[in-house]
Protein backbone atom coordinates (compact mmCIF):
# COMPACT_ATOMS: atom_id res chain seq x y z
CA UNK A 1 0.00 0.00 0.00
CA UNK A 2 2.59 2.26 0.66
CA UNK A 3 4.51 1.47 -2.73
CA UNK A 4 1.05 2.22 -4.58
CA UNK A 5 0.99 5.69 -2.58
CA UNK A 6 4.97 6.18 -3.19
CA UNK A 7 4.96 5.59 -6.63
CA UNK A 8 2.06 8.12 -7.38
CA UNK A 9 3.73 10.51 -5.50
CA UNK A 10 6.22 10.14 -7.87
CA UNK A 11 4.53 10.56 -10.76
CA UNK A 12 2.97 13.12 -9.45
CA UNK A 13 6.38 15.28 -8.93
CA UNK A 14 7.70 14.01 -12.43
CA UNK A 15 4.41 15.53 -13.93
CA UNK A 16 5.36 18.90 -12.00
CA UNK A 17 8.49 18.75 -13.29
CA UNK A 18 7.98 18.20 -16.50
CA UNK A 19 5.46 21.07 -16.88
CA UNK A 20 7.65 23.14 -14.92
CA UNK A 21 10.52 22.55 -17.40
CA UNK A 22 7.88 23.37 -20.36
CA UNK A 23 6.90 26.65 -18.94
CA UNK A 24 10.93 27.42 -18.36
CA UNK A 25 10.72 26.45 -22.57
CA UNK A 26 7.78 28.48 -23.24
CA UNK A 27 9.08 31.66 -21.32
CA UNK A 28 12.83 31.25 -22.77
CA UNK A 29 11.17 31.01 -26.67
CA UNK A 30 8.93 34.35 -25.84
CA UNK A 31 12.36 36.00 -24.34
CA UNK A 32 14.30 35.18 -27.28
CA UNK A 33 11.39 36.29 -29.94
CA UNK A 34 11.75 39.64 -28.02
CA UNK A 35 15.21 39.70 -27.55
CA UNK A 36 15.24 39.54 -31.64
CA UNK A 37 12.76 41.74 -32.30
CA UNK A 38 14.57 44.53 -29.68
CA UNK A 39 17.67 43.82 -31.84
CA UNK A 40 15.68 44.42 -34.88
CA UNK A 41 14.24 47.70 -34.43
CA UNK A 42 17.74 48.52 -32.84
CA UNK A 43 19.23 47.88 -36.25
CA UNK A 44 16.51 49.39 -38.51
CA UNK A 45 16.84 52.44 -36.50
CA UNK A 46 20.65 52.36 -36.38
CA UNK A 47 20.01 52.16 -40.15
CA UNK A 48 18.17 54.51 -39.96
CA UNK A 49 20.09 57.63 -38.44
CA UNK A 50 23.17 55.76 -40.44
CA UNK A 51 24.69 58.83 -42.07
CA UNK A 52 24.67 57.80 -45.96
CA UNK A 53 27.91 57.02 -47.48
CA UNK A 54 29.71 59.44 -49.80
CA UNK A 55 28.81 57.03 -53.05
CA UNK A 56 25.42 57.54 -51.69
CA UNK A 57 25.06 60.94 -51.74
CA UNK A 58 26.94 61.14 -54.98
CA UNK A 59 24.14 58.82 -56.47
CA UNK A 60 21.79 60.67 -55.38
CA UNK A 61 23.40 64.06 -56.52
CA UNK A 62 23.56 62.85 -59.83
CA UNK A 63 19.66 61.74 -59.86
CA UNK A 64 18.33 64.66 -58.94
CA UNK A 65 20.96 66.46 -61.29
CA UNK A 66 18.97 64.17 -63.88
CA UNK A 67 15.86 65.28 -62.88
CA UNK A 68 16.87 69.08 -62.63
CA UNK A 69 17.78 68.57 -66.38
CA UNK A 70 14.88 66.59 -67.96
CA UNK A 71 12.70 69.57 -66.78
CA UNK A 72 15.26 72.11 -67.74
CA UNK A 73 15.31 70.45 -71.14
CA UNK A 74 10.95 70.20 -70.68
CA UNK A 75 11.29 74.26 -70.03
CA UNK A 76 13.34 75.46 -73.25
CA UNK A 77 11.17 72.94 -75.02
CA UNK A 78 7.70 74.69 -74.05
CA UNK A 79 9.69 77.97 -74.26
CA UNK A 80 10.69 77.40 -77.68
CA UNK A 81 6.99 76.26 -78.51
CA UNK A 82 5.57 79.57 -77.09
CA UNK A 83 8.17 81.50 -79.45
CA UNK A 84 6.94 79.72 -82.54
CA UNK A 85 3.53 80.34 -82.09
CA UNK A 86 4.07 83.99 -80.82
CA UNK A 87 6.27 84.73 -84.50
CA UNK A 88 3.53 82.10 -86.59
CA UNK A 89 0.71 84.30 -84.92
CA UNK A 90 2.78 87.94 -85.75
CA UNK A 91 2.84 86.48 -89.35
CA UNK A 92 -0.76 85.66 -89.43
CA UNK A 93 -1.34 89.26 -88.33
CA UNK A 94 0.91 90.95 -90.82
CA UNK A 95 -0.76 89.15 -93.72
CA UNK A 96 -3.87 89.67 -92.48
CA UNK A 97 -3.03 93.93 -92.13
CA UNK A 98 -1.60 93.55 -95.78
CA UNK A 99 -4.58 92.06 -97.30
CA UNK A 100 -7.26 94.45 -95.64
CA UNK A 101 -4.97 97.45 -96.66
CA UNK A 102 -4.78 96.01 -100.13
CA UNK A 103 -8.41 95.54 -100.21
CA UNK A 104 -9.05 98.81 -99.04
CA UNK A 105 -6.64 100.35 -101.45
CA UNK A 106 -8.35 98.05 -104.42
CA UNK A 107 -11.79 100.06 -102.86
CA UNK A 108 -10.34 103.56 -102.89
CA UNK A 109 -8.85 102.63 -106.28
CA UNK A 110 -12.35 101.86 -108.08
CA UNK A 111 -13.67 105.04 -106.45
CA UNK A 112 -10.77 107.36 -107.87
CA UNK A 113 -11.36 105.98 -111.20
CA UNK A 114 -15.09 106.97 -111.17
CA UNK A 115 -14.42 110.61 -110.19
CA UNK A 116 -11.24 111.40 -112.50
CA UNK A 117 -13.57 112.14 -115.40
CA UNK A 118 -15.02 115.00 -113.30
CA UNK A 119 -11.18 115.87 -112.70
CA UNK A 120 -10.36 115.65 -116.71
CA UNK A 121 -13.87 118.21 -117.12
CA UNK A 122 -12.63 120.80 -114.49
CA UNK A 123 -8.63 120.66 -116.29
CA UNK A 124 -10.47 121.14 -119.76
CA UNK A 125 -12.69 124.34 -118.27
CA UNK A 126 -9.74 125.59 -116.28
CA UNK A 127 -8.04 126.01 -120.19
CA UNK A 128 -10.81 127.22 -122.29
CA UNK A 129 -10.14 130.95 -122.14
CA UNK A 130 -12.30 134.22 -122.32
CA UNK A 131 -14.71 132.90 -119.10
CA UNK A 132 -15.62 134.77 -116.43
CA UNK A 133 -13.08 135.47 -113.73
CA UNK A 134 -15.37 134.28 -110.80
CA UNK A 135 -16.69 131.46 -112.63
CA UNK A 136 -12.93 130.60 -112.98
CA UNK A 137 -12.04 130.94 -109.22
CA UNK A 138 -15.24 129.38 -108.63
CA UNK A 139 -13.75 126.35 -110.94
CA UNK A 140 -10.44 126.43 -109.08
CA UNK A 141 -11.64 126.60 -105.13
CA UNK A 142 -13.48 123.33 -106.62
CA UNK A 143 -10.76 121.44 -108.66
CA UNK A 144 -8.74 122.36 -105.44
CA UNK A 145 -11.05 120.95 -102.55
CA UNK A 146 -11.12 117.85 -105.23
CA UNK A 147 -7.73 117.29 -105.32
CA UNK A 148 -7.16 117.61 -101.25
CA UNK A 149 -9.69 115.02 -101.21
CA UNK A 150 -7.80 112.96 -103.28
CA UNK A 151 -4.52 113.52 -101.46
CA UNK A 152 -6.23 112.71 -98.57
CA UNK A 153 -7.25 109.20 -99.72
CA UNK A 154 -3.46 108.81 -101.05
CA UNK A 155 -3.66 109.80 -104.61
CA UNK A 156 -1.19 111.56 -106.36
CA UNK A 157 -0.12 112.87 -110.20
CA UNK A 158 2.18 110.76 -111.76
CA UNK A 159 4.79 112.70 -112.76
CA UNK A 160 5.49 112.36 -116.43
CA UNK A 161 6.86 115.45 -118.26
CA UNK A 162 10.99 115.46 -118.31
CA UNK A 163 10.52 111.77 -116.59
CA UNK A 164 12.19 108.77 -118.91
CA UNK A 165 9.19 106.90 -120.41
CA UNK A 166 8.01 103.81 -118.09
CA UNK A 167 5.45 101.58 -119.44
CA UNK A 168 4.36 101.06 -115.57
CA UNK A 169 3.12 104.54 -115.32
CA UNK A 170 3.42 106.37 -118.72
CA UNK A 171 0.96 105.19 -121.43
CA UNK A 172 2.65 106.54 -124.80
CA UNK A 173 0.29 107.63 -127.72
CA UNK A 174 2.39 109.33 -129.64
CA UNK A 175 6.07 109.84 -130.70
CA UNK A 176 7.52 113.25 -131.79
CA UNK A 177 10.92 114.73 -132.87
CA UNK A 178 12.42 116.67 -130.30
CA UNK A 179 15.38 119.05 -130.36
CA UNK A 180 15.24 119.58 -125.87
CA UNK A 181 14.50 115.97 -124.86
CA UNK A 182 16.96 112.63 -125.66
CA UNK A 183 14.84 109.29 -126.68
CA UNK A 184 12.65 107.84 -124.61
CA UNK A 185 11.73 111.36 -122.23
CA UNK A 186 8.31 112.32 -121.95
CA UNK A 187 7.99 115.45 -123.95
CA UNK A 188 4.23 116.34 -122.89
CA UNK A 189 1.17 115.09 -120.63
CA UNK A 190 -2.18 114.56 -122.81
CA UNK A 191 -3.77 113.51 -119.79
CA UNK A 192 -2.94 112.97 -116.46
CA UNK A 193 -2.39 109.69 -114.53
CA UNK A 194 -2.54 108.68 -110.58
CA UNK A 195 -0.84 106.76 -108.22
CA UNK A 196 -2.31 105.30 -105.13
CA UNK A 197 0.13 104.92 -102.32
CA UNK A 198 2.79 105.51 -104.25
CA UNK A 199 2.00 102.02 -105.31
CA UNK A 200 -0.79 100.92 -107.42
CA UNK A 201 -1.44 102.99 -110.69
CA UNK A 202 -5.01 103.87 -111.38
CA UNK A 203 -4.76 104.93 -114.11
CA UNK A 204 -1.40 105.81 -115.91
CA UNK A 205 -0.65 109.24 -117.62
CA UNK A 206 -1.84 109.63 -121.89
CA UNK A 207 1.99 111.02 -123.19
CA UNK A 208 3.99 112.04 -125.78
CA UNK A 209 7.23 110.64 -126.09
CA UNK A 210 10.71 111.47 -128.19
CA UNK A 211 12.07 109.63 -130.09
Amino acid sequence: MENINGSKAEEKNLEERTDNNEEVEVNTETEEKETLEENKVEEEAGEENKEPSTEELLEKIAEIEKKLAAEEEEKEALNNRLVRLQADFSNYRKRNEKEAERIQAAIVAAIMEDLLPVLDNFDRALAQEGSGEDFRKGIEMIHRQLLDFLAKQGVENIEAVGKEFDHNYHNAVLQVESEEHESGIVVEELQKGYILNKELVIRPSMVKVAK
